[in-house]
């Protein structure tokens, strides 16, 4: 049995309450407030999980530089392809620009390999096609990732009787330490120092009043004659080998089949 104090009690704070009325509703405001709080914390939970699943200094596929060139090239080949096969709005062909001089004379050039022998464009497109690229240097693995795929396939290259060169601002010593290092290619890599050919290319522009100087991958297949029949430049290497391969296949013209020569250089 409750006491009168009891029940006095209770009907004071029920009187009380009563008085006071039914609790107040938040403010529009306060529910913003409250769910930017919301977004804050899901987008702090998010980055915690991203910065422990992708370790600091990866690139875009998540790589982290070993300091191995060979090791760091395959990685990123690999990463790419991979993309290239699953996402093909992110083939390197929709991510590079046309070059103008498509259909024109392509700027010939004559240069230094590693072994100090000269090698002019002229005379490896004498018996097929060439496929040139250009390259930023061995300091940049992404870059030789594109020479390790062209390595690969030299042997679908020299069936259809293309030849392969690849060129970069590097000094020609360097290029022989890294293929000390590294392993060397069974084609011409060719010095271009002060990226002279590739300004003829349009793959560099250099620095002008308030321009920065601007160096882009580059790729471009010529013809027997001299004509560039295809052309690309841009910020990735161009991996696609297939792509080049079935384009020289498709190239009916009488040029191509002058000759079937390997595109490998001893």
């Amino acid at each position: 049995m409750l006491s009168t104090e009891s029940a006095t009690g209770s009907t004071t704070d029920a009187a009380s309450l009563a008085a006071k009325g039914p609790r107040p509703r938040r403010s529009a405001a306060t529910w913003l407030f409250l769910g930017l709080l919301a977004v804050g914390a899901v987008c702090c939970v998010a980055l915690i999980v991203y910065r422990a699943r992708v370790p600091s200094g990866a690139d875009e596929y998540g790589l982290v530089p070993t300091g191995d060139v060979a090791t760091d090239a395959k990685a990123f080949l690999s990463a790419a392809r991979g993309e290239t096969a699953t996402k093909p709005a992110d083939n390197p062909l929709a991510q590079q620009l046309p070059s103008p001089l498509v259909g024109k004379t392509a700027p010939d050039f004559e240069l230094v390999d590693t072994d100090g022998h000269h090698v002019a464009l002229h005379e490896l497109r004498h018996d097929g096609p060439v496929v040139v690229v250009f390259y930023y240097g061995y300091y940049c693995s992404h870059c030789v990732a594109q020479l390790f795929a062209l390595e690969e396939d030299l042997p679908k290259f020299a069936k259809t009787g293309a030849h392969v060169v690849a060129l970069s601002a590097d000094p020609p010593e360097t290029t022989a330490a890294r293929f000390k290092q590294y392993g060397r290619f069974h084609f011409p890599v060719l010095s271009d120092r002060a990226n002279k050919v590739a300004e003829q290319y349009g793959v560099y522009t250099r620095a002008k009043d308030d321009h920065e100087e601007d160096l882009k991958h580059g790729t471009f297949v010529i013809d027997p004659s001299g004509r560039i029949v295809w052309g690309r430049a841009g910020d990735r290497p161009f991996v696609d080998n297939q792509f080049l391969l079935n384009l020289i296949e498709q190239d009916d013209s009488p040029q191509r089949h002058k000759g079937t020569k390997s595109t490998s250089i001893k």
